[in-house]
């Protein structure tokens, strides 16, 4: 009986893998962009949100830094604007005051052009010292947030970043600016990114806040960065919104179309009705909380004495102040006329529905005047978590490129 040879066996197909669906692949590339989208421009965002974060208490810093210049001596006569502004012309003969502002317990005066300010004790009138806004490390740091070294006169100008890039319509833009707005972009992108990544689902939404400790060092550095992330991201993103608003109008007239209420006009800068009559400085500042009864003055402009048509503005606080607690407090704009004393209220932002929310509160709430230093420690704290943020997310990148090297080099030997 002859056997039948058995049949070699034939090799099995390779079963073909499940194609990616759709939502998967987006998910993917959503990881992927915000990854790279965060490794390179990390630097410059956290230079820009690390700036912030110190300038958020630079009203406290000045004070602690120069106490000299906030000293006030108690008195029962305390000195009016007008007699604050003479006292400073006696001692200073060549300072031409700009504003006049109530700051800290001292009467802080700044100048035309707003570069130097004079601090002057109202219990005494002495001038305390007068201060070069736009020097120093803070100088620096305004310029670095404020303007990307593109403010001149400031510490680390550069001349290139000052030249117009009008897009969109910005027409004060400049390169500084545009970078500003990018970076801001940029930001909103990376918060609205990391949160659809970081999500766990209802289930299982406890995860997402897990951080697995005895897990290896990626799983850490990973966890740590999805849960810091997550709790910063609220702050992260109103700072970018607001930030990106500064620059570009097209979110400013987004937020106006999407809620109720008008559009506050722009401001226009009060002018002045040559005449015979002239009235002081302490008759505009009177003048001017007459015109809101229950408001404390909080700071009044010297008209330009060689422009005929510049006029007093008084700043008064009535209610909840958003700016209580900034270097410009006020939150009603009063124009006097520096001939007549005629007053027309071209500020206030107690009124106007919620589209006027962010006219009267974007700075504010960027800055975190609108509450007092200790609160506003939470701003500057969570300003340097973005620090963790980058380290991790380095860490992460670096550990997963190590990986794919080393796999790579085993397949190539194999």
């Amino acid at each position: 009986m002859t056997l039948q040879q058995e049949a070699p066996p034939q090799p099995v197909e390779a079963v073909p893998s499940r194609p990616t669906r759709g939502p998967n692949r987006s998910w993917r590339f959503l990881q992927v962009t915000h990854r790279w989208f965060s490794l390179i421009t990390g630097i410059v965002l956290l230079l820009i949100i690390l700036s912030g974060a110190i300038l958020v208490l630079a009203p406290e810093i000045d004070e602690w830094t120069q106490p000299e210049l906030y000293r006030s001596t108690p008195s029962e006569r305390i000195l009016t604007p007008e007699q604050a502004v003479a006292s400073l012309k006696r001692a200073e003969p060549g300072f031409v005051p700009g504003d006049v502002v109530r700051q800290r317990g001292i009467y802080e005066i700044y100048d035309l052009e707003y570069v130097k300010s004079a601090y002057v004790d109202p219990g005494t009138g002495r001038v305390n010292g007068i201060a070069d806004r736009q020097s120093g490390v803070m100088g620096f740091l305004r310029n670095l947030h404020l303007c990307a070294l593109s403010c001149e006169g400031y510490p680390a100008y550069i001349p290139f970043l000052a030249k117009p890039a009008p897009v969109l319509g910005n027409e004060e833009l400049t390169v500084g600016g545009l970078i500003l707005a990018v970076t801001g972009l940029i930001l909103i992108f990376l918060c609205i990114s990391g949160m659809v990544i970081w999500w766990p689902g209802l289930r299982r939404w406890r995860r997402g806040f897990q951080i697995r400790r005895r897990k290896g060092t990626y799983k850490l550095n990973y966890d740590l960065h999805n849960v810091v992330g997550i709790a910063v991201l609220p702050l992260l993103l109103m700072w970018a919104i607001t930030g990106a608003g500064f620059e570009l109008k097209q979110i400013r007239d987004a937020w106006y179309a999407v809620l109720p209420g008008e559009k506050p006009p722009e401001f226009e800068d009060p002018v002045s009705k040559p005449g015979d009559g002239r009235i002081g400085i302490d008759e505009a500042e009177r003048i001017g909380v007459s015109m809101v009864p229950g408001s404390r003055a909080v700071s009044v402009s010297v008209p330009d004495q060689a422009t005929e048509d510049s006029a007093y503005y008084v700043y008064v606080a009535h209610g909840s102040d958003p700016y209580d607690h900034g270097t410009w407090p006020g939150n009603v704009g009063i124009a006097v006329d520096r001939y007549s004393g005629d007053a027309e209220v071209t500020y206030d932002n107690r009124e106007g529905g919620p589209a006027r929310v962010w006219e009267d509160w974007q700075y504010p709430f960027h800055a975190g005047y609108f509450m007092g230093w200790g609160y506003r420690m939470s701003w500057f704290i969570f300003g340097f978590l973005p620090l963790v943020l980058a380290v991790t997310a380095v860490t992460t990148w670096w550990m997963r490129r190590r990986k794919r090297k080393r796999k790579r080099s085993r397949l190539a030997t194999a």
